[in-house]
């Protein structure tokens, strides 16, 4: 269990308390399964047909799953390379070293991964908000001692070759969620080790956040049906509408499911499966490594097991 809250606390570090870069290499789109210039080896699937590319939510590496076997073929052979998510659906992710270097932008496509865009010296990114169609992520400035100079929003733009900044967004930005046009987010607050909320207008880049609320003991945020949730240290909640907190939580708008992982006392990774509407536990999975979201099921695939679990 230890493992597993530390690498979580490995995310927390780098939102509150800045960076220390020293990045190489300019823009780049690479589709080779190396990360040229960088030492970085990603995986790569060896046959379309029973192989796919998948996340591991416990090392945060991506990796090439064996079906027929399930089990791991091969993953990232840096070991303080580390791979972050967005908390809803994507098929982007953010990667680079836990020493805060060789930041680039990945994408996966038909189960190849490819580095789409690579960071500037002293530059770390992170995913912040996707809604599918546009992708918000956190953008931290270090100086060359490795001090954290500012941090600010940007979006990657729909070709997918430059990142567009949104200026008025400061402090120590941490998460966020999409709801229509507008971008909800949290900054941490270190004299008062508390978020605040704030809200953008995506309208025009150049917009005014508009802070909604101080004092939040947590900074996390989710969506679902267009309603915002905010969270304390134990709960996710609109209103009286309340969800039980868990380390990973992923809000599914199509099927409206909340999925959690989180490790038991023996450090095995468990996935939970709860109907939003009814809060009616579905299902559970064991020795988790990825989940992938199907019409009428949940794919659950895990050391040597392959689980679904029917969200009809």
């Amino acid at each position: 269990m230890k493992r597993v809250v530390m690498l979580i606390m490995g995310i927390v570090f780098y939102f509150v308390s800045g960076c220390s870069i020293v990045n190489e290499n300019n823009n780049s789109e690479n589709n080779s399964s190396s990360l040229s210039g960088q030492g970085v080896t990603l995986p790569k699937c060896q046959s379309k047909d029973s192989c796919m590319i998948l996340y591991n939510r416990f090392t945060q590496k991506l990796l090439a799953y064996n079906l027929a076997t399930k089990t791991i073929e091969q993953q990232t052979n840096r070991p303080n390379y580390v791979v972050y998510e967005f908390n809803t659906k994507s098929n982007y992710y953010t990667a680079g070293d836990s020493h805060a270097k060789d930041f680039s932008i990945l994408r996966i496509h038909q189960n190849q991964i490819k580095e789409i865009y690579r960071l500037e010296d002293q530059q770390a990114i992170f995913p912040l908000a996707t809604d599918g169609k546009r992708f918000f992520f956190i953008m931290l400035y270090c100086d060359k001692n490795g001090a954290e100079i500012k941090r600010s929003i940007v979006r990657l733009d729909a070709g997918e070759h430059q990142l567009i900044d949104y200026p008025n967004a400061k402090g120590l930005i941490s998460y966020g969620v999409i709801i229509h046009n507008q971008l909800y987010y949290t900054a941490y607050d270190k004299p008062t080790d508390s978020y605040s909320l704030y809200v953008l207008d995506l309208s025009d880049r150049n917009n005014m956040p508009q802070l909604l609320e101080t004092g939040l003991e947590a900074g996390e945020l989710y969506c679902l049906n267009d309603q915002l949730y905010r969270t304390d240290k134990e709960k996710i909640y609109h209103g009286n509408n309340v969800f039980t907190k868990k380390i990973l939580n992923y809000f599914d708008q199509d099927s409206q499911m909340l999925i959690q992982i989180y490790p038991n006392r023996d450090a095995t990774l468990i996935l939970d499966v709860i109907d939003t509407q009814t809060k009616k536990h579905i299902g559970s999975a064991t020795d988790v490594i990825d989940f992938s979201i199907e019409k009428n099921e949940i794919i659950v695939y895990g050391q040597r097991d392959i689980k679904r679990i029917t969200i009809q």
